[in-house]
C-alpha cells in the first residue's frame, strides 16, 4: 500500500519537475453518509494537475487517496478522475471530479458490498490566495445498488 501511495507521489511531482503551472495537492476530511455512514469519519488527499481551457475553466487528471474509518475496520479507495474548475469570481470557484473508484482496501463493515464504482465530486472552492483554496465538497462511489459517500471541508495548495 505504501509502495503504491509512494509511486503516485512520485509521478505527480515528475508531472511538476515538466510544468510547474497548475499542480495541486490538498487534504480532506469528512462526515461519512449513504452506506459509508456506519462508519466514524473519511479523510482523503488529492493531487490534480489543471490545465487551462479558457480564462475562467481549468481542467485536468486527478488521483486521491479516500479512507472511511470506524474503530475496527477501514475501506481505501484511489479515485482516478477528470477534474473540471470553473472561477466564477477572483474568491470563489466550482468544480466536479469525474471517474473511478479502485477499492484498494476493506476491512469488516460490509466489505463484501464494498467494491469499485462510478466517483463523482461536486465542490465549491474559496480562494484565501494564489496559492490556497478552502473547499466543501460532497464526494461519492456508485457501487452496485449503493454508495459510500460524505460531505466534506478540505484545503488546496497550488505548487
Amino acid at each position: 500500500m505504501k509502495k503504491v501511495l509512494l509511486s503516485i507521489v512520485m509521478i505527480a511531482l515528475g508531472f511538476t519537475a515538466s510544468a510547474q503551472e497548475g499542480f495541486n495537492l490538498g487534504a480532506n476530511i469528512g462526515v461519512p453518509t449513504g452506506d459509508a455512514k456506519g462508519f466514524n469519519m473519511a479523510y482523503g488527499f488529492e493531487a490534480n494537475y489543471l490545465f487551462k481551457v479558457t480564462d475562467a475553466l481549468q481542467m485536468g487528471p486527478s488521483v486521491s487517496y479516500l479512507v472511511y474509518s470506524a474503530e475496527h475496520s477501514n475501506i481505501s479507495y484511489l479515485p482516478v478522475a477528470i477534474a473540471a474548475r470553473f472561477d466564477s469570481s477572483e474568491k470563489i470557484a466550482f468544480g466536479v471530479d469525474l471517474g473511478y473508484g479502485i477499492d484498494i482496501k476493506s476491512t469488516d463493515i460490509s466489505s463484501s458490498k464494498m467494491k469499485s464504482g462510478f466517483y463523482y465530486r461536486p465542490m465549491v472552492g474559496f480562494k484565501a490566495s494564489e496559492l490556497i483554496m478552502f473547499q466543501a465538497f460532497y464526494s461519492a462511489i456508485k457501487i452496485g445498488g449503493g454508495t459510500a459517500a460524505n460531505f466534506g471541508i478540505g484545503l488546496m495548495i497550488s505548487l
